[in-house]
């Protein structure tokens, strides 16, 4: 499940900013490196990132090849006149 090989030359990662995350998108980032092939890769952290995931990008050494994005996903529009409100303070 950890391995990915498509033709596409841009990945795009949207995920929460934990740990675990970050070690198995390292995971396929050197999987696709021992493979040779030339990709970029965008993490987009929703809310924001955290310390430790730039750390733990660091670490497994996968930091220089990619573009760390934080996202705060608060109000996303569906449709034209509808909403979703991800934000965990407001009472539903």
């Amino acid at each position: 499940a950890d391995e990915v090989q498509l033709s596409e030359k841009i990945f795009i990662f949207l995920c929460t900013p934990t740990v675990f995350m970050m070690r198995r998108i390292a995971k396929i980032i050197k999987t696709n490196k021992m493979n040779k092939e030339d990709k970029s890769y965008y993490v987009i952290c929703s809310p924001r990132r955290t310390f430790l995931c730039r750390e733990a990008l660091e670490r497994e050494g996968v930091f220089a090849d990619i573009n760390l994005i934080d996202f705060n996903f608060d109000l996303i529009p569906i449709e034209d006149d509808l909403l979703s409100m991800q934000m965990d303070r407001i009472p539903r």
